[in-house]
């Protein structure tokens, strides 16, 4: 099976280790047709930028050495040719893939190869090396290699890697696990291909499985989403083995940020209630919590009522469910020492939260924990920030406006030009479910490194 594949082996050099902010200064490919190499390709690359010198000294490339060199835009035919139809091949193959894709991006241009790594490669038919960096394989398999860090050299040592894995796979086990992303082609339904699974993009966004007639099955969101539909193949729950076995198309839509997928997909699942979103359908009506009463002592009081949709804006804090809700008040109670202090009583769908008269201790004792509550469960409000998602293109960002602590506009911006230059009136209204508008906080919270987030200019406070 491997002599009716090709491969294109594949190595880059950069000014830096990330690849939405670094460019490729060289880049070298040899296409293997798993017996010989047929073709090689080697071009320094001017990354219109100064490389740091740790990076000089580690590759050997200088700025002088590139100065004359083709930037990629010159290239990236040449590359877009001799790997059609190949699968990308590297070690570490996520580095390289992912700073050629960069660089197509940056031309506009979405290219898209499926991936085999040599590291996961060599860990799987060779468990007793122990290490796995090219180094540690080039002195196991006695590999001759003048130079390292350039990159037709480390593409001829990969290569020599490359054929010890072949030989050791003579059954095609590992190689085909890994560039079928763990699926077996016989638990695809019979109207998909592993193709159709690799033309999917590898960005953020929402992906859609229909059953017959076009009946609506599941959706589901992240931030690759080619990545995560393999995963519901690769490594099914007892869920989507349902929806797997009736799936006849699958379809997405590109959002560009994960922030704007966790939006679209709950937009989606409400208006088209999927067969198998079942969870998401039954939180459509979460519950939310009012503070009934402030006063000190025995008076303070907070209730626990399903959120209707005309009194959203009354909650200071949403929670998916009863259960979620009770379970999440209890614990903040606990954080602050103040579980013992406190009744949770039914009163039809509604819980109330009470102060325990008897129970409560002397005021000093009892203020500043409560007062710690209160900010815990107020943190919403404090959340006044224009947030900036990068991730969109390499010339747009996306952002989101939150006015104290609800998400009001979103919209695309120059990167360039940042948040000073963003009209409120060029953005789109936007007032998700309270629900969401919270769960989109906490994610953003979560992942606060991957976001700029800037306090709201006050051009944004009348709106």
């Amino acid at each position: 099976m491997k002599s009716s594949r090709k491969y294109a082996i594949i190595d880059v050099e950069t000014t830096g280790g990330s690849a939405r902010r670094e460019r490729l200064t060289e880049i070298a490919i040899a296409i293997h047709d798993g017996r010989n190499v047929l073709d090689t390709f080697e071009s320094l690359i001017n990354p219109e930028r100064p490389i740091p010198p740790f990076i000089q000294n580690l590759t050997g490339i200088t700025n002088e050495m590139v100065e004359d060199a083709p930037y990629f835009y010159e290239i990236a035919r040449k590359i877009v040719e001799m790997t059609e139809g190949c699968i990308f091949v590297a070690h570490n193959v996520k580095f390289d893939y992912m700073f050629i894709r960069s660089e197509f991006e940056r031309l506009g241009y979405s290219y898209q190869r499926r991936q085999l790594c040599t590291k996961q490669l060599s860990k799987k038919l060779f468990p007793q090396i122990g290490r796995y960096g090219l180094d540690r394989l080039i002195d196991y398999f006695n590999i001759q290699v003048e130079t390292r860090h350039r990159a037709m050299a480390d593409v001829q040592a990969t290569v020599e890697v490359f054929n010890q894995l072949l030989h050791k796979d003579q059954e095609d086990n590992a190689f085909n696990h890994l560039i079928n992303n763990g699926i077996k082609l016989s638990k695809l339904p019979g109207s998909l291909n592993l193709e159709d699974l690799h033309r999917i993009p590898e960005t953020s966004g929402i992906y859609y499985f229909f059953g017959h007639n076009d009946h609506l099955l599941y959706v589901g969101k992240s931030k690759n989403i080619q990545k995560r539909v393999m995963q519901h193949f690769s490594k099914p729950t007892t869920k989507s083995l349902k929806f797997l076995v009736r799936t006849q198309r699958i379809d997405y839509e590109e959002t560009g940020s994960e922030i704007a997928a966790i939006l679209r997909e709950d937009e989606v699942i409400k208006k088209q209630r999927p067969e198998y979103n079942i969870a998401q359908r039954k939180t459509l009506k979460p519950y939310g919590l009012h503070v009934a009463q402030k006063e000190q002592g025995s008076g303070f009081k907070m209730e626990l009522h399903p959120i209707m949709d005309e009194q959203e804006n009354g909650f200071i804090k949403t929670f998916k469910s009863k259960r979620s809700a009770k379970l999440q008040v209890q614990g903040l109670l606990e954080k602050h020492g103040l579980s013992e202090y406190f009744t949770f009583d039914r009163s039809g769908q509604s819980i109330v939260v009470q102060s325990i008269a008897s129970n409560v201790p002397e005021n000093k004792e009892w203020d500043t924990p409560l007062r710690e509550l209160l900010s815990d469960l107020h943190f919403r409000e404090d959340f006044h920030y224009i947030v900036i998602d990068d991730s969109y293109s390499h010339h747009e960002a996306m952002c989101f406006v939150f006015h104290r602590g609800i998400l009001i506009k979103t919209g695309t911006l120059d990167i360039e030009t940042g948040n000073t230059g963003i009209n409120p009136e060029d953005l789109n209204d936007c007032r998700p479910p309270l629900a969401i508008n919270d769960q989109v906080i906490t994610f953003i919270q979560k992942h606060k490194k991957r976001y700029k987030i800037n306090k709201l200019p006050s051009d944004f406070q009348s709106f």
